[in-house]
């Protein structure tokens, strides 16, 4: 998520246009491990597959719940699909405009 904020801020101050070109792959990537760590904070995913277990720090461990299902992974997913959603409007509204 990081990254894409300082990727976000140099296309918009060199206004290039293709930033969705490499943003969205890094969004589409971040959403995919966001979502596995939702699975695995959910219990949907065996803690046999937190590979992170193996360090001592769990994977699964909540800090914060509401809802039932509100923690920190799925407000990152929730993230990552906001970046994707704003990024396929933007392509869009720029389709056909010359680059």
């Amino acid at each position: 998520m990081y990254p894409l904020v300082l990727i976000l801020a140099v296309a918009i101050v060199k206004k290039d246009k293709s930033v969705a070109d490499y943003v969205l792959p890094l969004a589409s990537l971040g959403g995919l491990v966001a979502l596995y760590q939702f699975f695995l904070t959910m219990g949907w995913i065996p803690d046999t597959l937190a590979r992170c277990s193996l360090s001592g720090i769990s994977c699964t461990t909540k800090y914060v719940e509401w809802l039932g299902f509100i923690n920190i992974p799925f407000m990152s997913f929730a993230a990552f699909v906001f970046v994707i959603f704003c990024m396929v409007i933007y392509i869009k509204e720029n389709k056909g405009r010359q680059v």
